[in-house]
């Protein structure tokens, strides 16, 4: 008899309220005794098997990343632009300048105020070091105000080459002959700097 009533009250405490969880014909609980997709129970899967958008801690903190209207994590979810992260892209969907290592070894080379890559990022032997052919030394100063160790041109009011010799006390361009006592008071980075011709 007493079996029998433990029986019945099993029975009835199957699936309701403040009862036991029934078991479906695959020995498991159905999905209605779960408290699926409610606070503090399990999440539930949609028809495609998947745990529904709104049940996820999508977009939060030491969450998971939530996707927009074209399926992509939003910028302000990404790490954008700070240590370790990922680049950002500026109002011309460009990467700034300033998250890339322009001008450093092995990165990538820089421009200057004219749009070119300054010749101190070109190897050696691609700077063309020839100015150019002028009437007279002012015509050359004028064109090239300064310029790099090895550059040089031709002036044919003087019949000769000028250096741009960045070793002397105050840089400035140089007849390539040179009188030998002019020579001799070169200091040796000074003469190291062009390749001098000495005349008598």
């Amino acid at each position: 008899m007493a079996s029998a009533i433990s029986y019945e009250l099993f029975n009835a405490k199957k699936g309701a309220a403040n009862g036991i969880a029934s078991l479906d014909s695959n020995a498991q609980v159905p999905v209605a005794q779960l408290p699926a997709g409610s606070a503090n129970g399990v999440a539930s899967l949609d028809g495609s098997t998947k745990v529904p958008v709104g049940q996820l801690p999508a977009g939060s903190a030491n969450g998971v990343a939530s996707l927009d209207g074209n399926t992509k994590v939003p910028v302000a979810q990404l790490p954008a632009g700070v240590a370790s992260g990922v680049a950002s892209l500026d109002s011309n969907t460009k990467v700034p300048i300033a998250q890339l290592p322009a001008g450093t070894a092995n990165g990538v080379a820089s421009l200057n105020g004219s749009g070119v890559v300054p010749e101190s990022q070109l190897p050696a032997g691609v700077v063309n070091n020839y100015k150019g052919e002028y009437a007279d030394l002012s015509a050359l100063t004028t064109a090239h105000v300064t310029g790099s160790l090895a550059d040089y041109a031709y002036v044919t009011a003087a019949n000769a080459y000028y250096y741009w010799n960045s070793k002397l006390t105050t840089a400035a361009w140089v007849n390539q002959q040179i009188p030998e006592a002019d020579y001799i008071a070169l200091t040796a980075a000074e003469k190291g700097a062009v390749p001098y011709i000495v005349i008598a």
